[in-house]
């Protein structure tokens, strides 16, 4: 089994890939559990290594605005979490969206924050982005964690400043204003 690369305080191992990335990544990192985060009409691969009761799909389309059809919900971060309450110490967790870049950094992050504290959110955000070329949590899975969290702001505030950071590294310019920022 690969070392463990999700730095302590977190009891837990996680990495973020895109879809296309699952099936390599999950035999790569040793996957024993997989969160998809997924529009409803995508097709998703679970890894045979990965049993069905410890992989969750939850399916949302990749939007901020909590006026969308199919924007993410509360009910969806509370069933994250649920699940990531069931995880036992030393999984190895796998959480993926389309591109692993907006739903699954956000998602990620929320993960770890539950599983080591939410003083720890920044080193969880660290980890997450040292890992993956590009990261622009989605604000407004970032902010139904927050609030299933109690985090007063904090794990909002942490995925803001990075998608903030991604977008004037990658565009030059500031990240345009969306109702999930409230």
């Amino acid at each position: 089994m690969p070392e463990k690369t999700t730095p302590e305080p977190f009891p837990i191992d996680l990495a973020v890939c895109s879809l296309n990335q699952l099936r390599r990544h999950a035999k790569r990192f040793a996957a024993t559990h997989v969160v998809s985060l997924i529009e409803m009409s995508a097709r998703v691969y679970r890894p045979s290594r990965v049993r069905p009761d410890n992989h969750l799909k939850l399916t949302f389309d990749d939007v901020e605005d909590p006026r969308h059809p199919y924007a993410p919900e509360r009910r969806h971060i509370d069933s994250l979490l649920a699940f990531g309450r069931t995880l036992p110490e030393g999984a190895r967790v796998i959480v993926h969206c389309q591109a692993g870049q907006c739903r699954s950094t956000a998602g990620a992050l929320a993960l770890l924050a539950q599983a080591g504290g939410l003083e720890h959110a920044q080193l969880a955000m660290d980890h997450i982005t040292g890992h993956r070329p590009i990261v622009m949590p989605n604000l407004l899975v970032a902010r139904h964690a927050d609030d299933a969290l109690a985090a007063e702001g904090r794990l909002l505030e942490i995925a803001r400043r990075t998608a903030q950071a991604q977008f004037t590294r990658l565009f030059g310019r500031q990240r345009p204003s969306d109702d999930a920022r409230g």
